[in-house]
């Protein structure tokens, strides 16, 4: 019961994460390849919205 909870939220993060960082991170490769700058940024960025999305997520299961 619990790992499936796990892994619910683990999906749910992926795909709020997918969602959300979809257009950001097409911008920001579009804006690379237009400008030569460090590809790295727009995947730093993806970490970071998982990162947030996980917290939130713990939060909203713990109360």
């Amino acid at each position: 019961m619990k790992l499936s909870k796990v892994l619910i939220t683990a999906f749910l993060v992926v795909m709020s994460t997918v969602l959300i960082a979809a257009p950001f991170e097409y911008s920001m490769i579009m804006n690379s390849a237009a400008s030569a700058g460090s590809p790295d940024y727009g995947s730093l960025f993806l970490v970071m919205i998982g990162m947030v999305g996980l917290v939130i997520s713990r939060r909203k299961f713990k109360s």
